[in-house]
């Protein structure tokens, strides 16, 4: 009987550790560009240390080049052209 109840809770522990992983997987697209917008939220944040004004033109050039990756994952993604995510990183900061 014991045999038994080890190998259900092993089964048990079996499907919730591929359910997690298929779902940290379905959503590692969304966790990387979360990554990505803070990294470049902090640069700026960083930038305004030494400037109490900056364009977007100059928040464009600070966050170009930014890279971002999870620690469990290959992937990385990097800001390419920095004008389709500086008005996020603008519209966030505003925010907070």
């Amino acid at each position: 009987m014991q045999i038994i109840v080890e190998i259900l809770f092993m089964a048990l522990v079996v499907a919730f550790l591929l359910g997690w992983g298929s779902i940290k997987k379905q959503r590692q697209d969304e966790e990387l560009l979360r990554n990505l917008i803070n990294k470049s939220e902090n640069k700026v944040i960083k930038s305004f240390n030494n400037k109490s004004c900056l364009s977007k033109r100059e928040i464009g050039e600070i966050i170009s080049g930014t890279t971002a990756s999870l620690f469990w994952s290959r992937k990385k993604i990097q800001i390419n052209d920095s004008k389709m995510i500086s008005d996020s990183v603008i519209l966030n900061l505003i925010n907070k």
